[in-house]
């Protein structure tokens, strides 16, 4: 559930490969992020994963169809951070 968005800020998020195809690499740089959702054209939440403050990490998209979607970086009060988005094939 999307409750909010604090005003536009420079990504903090990358992302690679993008388009990918069963595992997303991200990196994240904001102290303040809290978890990150992968959501589809209806803005349904498919998967949701917890965020460490810094370094690689993995989002295994392996179940999920072929499409485009938008990545979400929240921080802690659950307000969105970064928007992204990724190709899936």
């Amino acid at each position: 559930v999307v409750t909010g968005m604090d005003s536009f800020q420079p990504s903090y998020m990358s992302i690679f490969p993008n388009p990918a195809n069963s595992i997303i690499h991200f990196r994240n740089s904001n102290p303040k992020a809290s978890h990150i959702a992968l959501i589809d054209i209806t803005g349904k939440s498919l998967i949701e994963q917890n965020v460490t403050h810094f370094g690689m990490q993995n989002l295994d998209i392996s179940s999920v169809a072929a499409g485009v979607y938008t990545i979400l970086l929240f921080n802690e009060e659950g307000t969105i951070i970064t928007i992204s988005k990724v190709q899936i094939f």
